[in-house]
């Protein structure tokens, strides 16, 4: 029996029914702290659990502010400017149906965040940002397939307010 987790109802690993093996509790749970550039802002990923044969999805506070009902995955980057945040952000942990992920990025001066469309089936890696472009790679690794993409954060649309 497997089932997609609904990231906006989602509990830490220890609460998850776990009975159909997919899901592995994390018993000591890890904390990564990470500098923006300026070391005016810090991202702190908590790891709350992992998929069977795979990777381990965490908890993420911005400057304090849990980003609550979602899950992220260990993949982020700061702009050099520290103005913006890329996290690898998870749609389910189902393992049947997954992975399915999408770069969530947050803008610190604007105080506001957006999502980018979804990798059904896929990870985004390989953040980086050149001037006012954010790049990125969709890795479909069932398909062998990686595609890298480049978005102008000038016309990106459907910010929204980030707090806890």
């Amino acid at each position: 029996m497997s089932r997609t987790l609904d990231p906006r109802t989602l509990k830490p690993a220890r609460s998850l029914d776990i009975r159909a093996g997919l899901l592995i509790p994390i018993k000591s749970r890890g904390v990564e702290t990470l500098k923006s550039p300026d070391g005016r802002h810090d991202a702190v990923l908590i790891t709350v659990g992992e998929i069977r044969f795979g990777p381990v999805y965490c908890e993420l506070k911005i400057d304090g502010i849990a980003q609550i009902n979602r899950i992220f995955g260990e993949e982020l980057k700061w702009s050099p400017d520290s103005r913006f945040l890329a996290v690898e952000e998870w749609l389910t942990t189902d393992y049947v149906s997954g992975p399915i992920t999408r770069a969530a990025i947050f803008d610190l001066e604007a105080h506001r965040c957006t999502a980018l469309k979804p990798a059904e089936k896929g990870f985004c890696r390989d953040f980086h940002f050149e001037d006012k472009t954010f790049v990125y790679k969709k890795n479909f690794k069932g398909l062998g397939e990686i595609i890298e993409l480049e978005v102008d954060l000038g016309s990106v649309s459907g910010w929204s307010r980030f707090t806890s």
